[in-house]
């Protein structure tokens, strides 16, 4: 009896150690504000770098990104956050006094680590499927499965559409515009009817 009370002690045991390190491993929610602080900063940071690499690559000299962020999911381990993010970026450039039109841009999900510093955050990696294959394998390796599901059912919710139509908004706002040109290089009289 007293062997069967020792396994039993010493199986759970073992299995409160093996939940203690699976809870562990997981981090903690992040709260309310600091989430919205978060996502200000990523925003600010993809346009930034949108706007870095259209003068690197000679896009338009007077192209702008905006940038639109849906939070799938963030937790703070240790000193770090581990953000989950999808980020729709459009670059866009005056044709003439009413009309904007699209230089380029990307829609894609990303996993996003940062670190508190000087009062704000760092980013210390970023990591985005489609860089070295199978975007399936890639998305299951980044994200957790509730991040997955979350990513799958984007497209069906109207969250994309909230993103495009937030960006298309805000470049026309910025650039005092009317109205935007979806076809760069199709202005009356380019095209061949």
């Amino acid at each position: 009896m007293n062997k069967i009370i020792k396994c039993i002690t010493i199986f759970g045991m073992l299995s409160m150690l093996l939940v203690l390190n699976a809870c562990g491993n997981q981090g903690t929610q992040v709260d309310v504000t600091e989430s919205q602080k978060i996502e200000a900063f990523l925003v600010n940071y993809f346009e930034e770098l949108s706007d870095l690499e259209d003068g690197l690559v000679g896009y338009e000299d007077d192209a702008k990104a905006f940038v639109a962020i849906e939070d799938l999911g963030m937790e703070k381990q240790d000193s770090e956050y581990v953000v989950y993010v999808w980020v729709f970026e459009e670059s866009y450039f005056p044709v003439d006094e009413t009309t904007i039109s699209i230089s380029h841009g990307y829609s894609i999900p990303c996993k996003v680590v940062l670190k508190v510093s000087d009062g704000g955050y760092e980013v210390v990696s970023t990591e985005m499927p489609g860089d070295t294959g199978d975007y399936g394998e890639e998305i299951e390796k980044l994200f957790p499965v509730k991040v997955q599901r979350r990513i799958d059912s984007m497209e069906d919710d109207g969250t994309i559409e909230k993103m495009v139509d937030s960006v298309e908004q805000r470049a026309l706002a910025y650039f005092n515009a009317e109205e935007i040109n979806y076809c760069p290089g199709c202005f009356s009289g380019d095209i061949d009817e």
